[in-house]
């Protein structure tokens, strides 16, 4: 692509809405516009991209940020605010929830108002497009239509986009001066797990002997897992693996795999008597409270009443990974006994090989945005910017990637 496009990035956190547009565009932003709550995370966007200037909008005088000059010949602006109160695990009412999600309508506002680029577009949770985003829809909607600009929700999975991720997500987006675009509809060739992974080159950060090392104790000096290899003479995760694809499961953890398999009694005695009592006393409340308040289904679920398991998950090679999120990043690798290396969290992220994490933080790599993704919607932003999508009659749409179709389309008061 050899046209030139100037850009930036709201509350970028570690930066995959950075790194996405730029496999599309071929330049770095121009700036990064953000707040001090996510400075601390923002110290790895600021490491893997030294030469772009880093603004704190809630500093004193904004740190020197000039509108006027950033705004000038603005194609597009990105962002990833956090979305804690459309995710599927927030809780709470739906005043905190809201309370939650300020910091979208707060970029939105100085965005749109202050910087006004052809399109503003951002990685929210996939409540987005459901009911109960409704009233996140209708004030990001009324923010647009103050400040001319129509709106649209895209709702798609990372599977669908080239890396094997069941990662559902929105992106929403603000059209200057124009009804909203119909956006394509992708689905890339698929990979399996293992083919992913495989793809990293060994010795590239993140992902050399040591992690290698640290990934192997991790899982290896976990009682369960002790427990198993010596039940099955150094072959119990591999048991686990051939139990899942007999089950013709997707995937489990390891504290689901022992109770139905009826082993997690065995597994507590055998940890008692090796003296791993805090692992012992967590396996016996989970077996009372299993035995108390509910059973293991014959559909392999278990009755409400249940536990909070975050013991290591495992999936099956020959399909596609779960959503990265903290009770993941430490899955068994599918074919090597030993935990995920943080780089291949980082690949199912897309993030390049060259990316460095700064901080002990792993979770943050969660708490981004596929690179897969972001690129694709980029290609649309700038497909709608040089006039080659199809423009509709709407000024709000709903579109769904996952079915390939408009859910809503609706007009408005304001016309353009």
């Amino acid at each position: 692509m050899t046209q030139s496009y100037k850009w930036g990035c709201a509350v970028p956190l570690i930066g995959g809405m950075a790194v996405g547009p730029k496999m599309v565009v071929g330049n770095d932003p121009d700036f990064f516009v953000s707040y001090k709550p996510f400075a601390e995370n923002e110290r790895t966007v600021k490491h893997n991209f030294p030469n772009v200037p880093h603004y704190l909008l809630d500093e004193p005088d904004r740190q020197g940020f000039n509108v006027d000059d950033r705004k000038k010949d603005l194609d597009f602006v990105t962002a990833l605010c956090p979305c804690a109160g459309l995710s599927l695990l927030s809780s709470g009412s739906a005043e905190h929830r809201m309370k939650m999600n300020s910091w979208m309508f707060e970029s939105a506002k100085f965005v749109l108002s202050e910087l006004k680029p052809k399109v503003f577009w951002g990685e929210n949770a996939p409540g987005l497009y459901s009911s109960a985003g409704a009233p996140v829809r209708d004030i990001l909607r009324k923010i647009g239509e103050d400040n001319g600009y129509s709106f649209s929700i895209y709702c798609t999975n990372t599977q669908l986009h080239g890396i094997p991720q069941a990662r559902k997500r929105t992106f929403y987006f603000f059209w200057k001066d124009s009804n909203v675009p119909i956006l394509n509809y992708y689905k890339r060739p698929e990979k399996t797990l293992t083919q992913h992974l495989a793809e990293i080159p060994k010795g590239v950060l993140h992902h050399r002997d040591a992690d290698f090392a640290i990934a192997t104790n991790h899982l290896l000096t976990n009682p369960y897992i002790m427990f198993l290899q010596n039940k099955y003479n150094g072959e119990g995760i591999n048991d686990m693996r051939k139990w899942l694809i007999t089950t013709g499961r997707k995937g489990f953890t390891l504290l689901t795999y022992l109770l139905l398999t009826d082993q997690l009694l065995e597994a507590q005695q055998w940890m008692e008597a090796n003296g791993h009592e805090k692992h012992a006393r967590e396996a016996l409340r989970v077996i009372n409270k299993v035995g108390a308040k509910g059973t293991v289904m014959p559909d392999g679920s278990i009755a409400s009443g249940g536990f909070w398991d975050g013991s290591f998950p495992i999936y099956r090679g020959d399909g596609p990974f779960a959503t990265l999120i903290s009770r993941t990043l430490y899955a068994i690798h599918p074919t090597e006994d030993r935990v995920l290396t943080l780089r291949e969290c980082m690949h199912l992220m897309g993030l390049p090989h060259d990316f460095e994490l700064i901080g002990e933080n792993f979770n943050v790599v969660c708490q981004n945005v596929p690179t897969c993704t972001a690129a694709d919607m980029t290609r649309e932003v700038v497909a709608f910017i040089n006039g080659e999508r199809e423009i509709s009659t709407a000024t709000y749409m709903l579109q769904s990637n996952l079915s390939e179709r408009v859910d809503v389309q609706q007009s408005s008061l304001l016309t353009f």
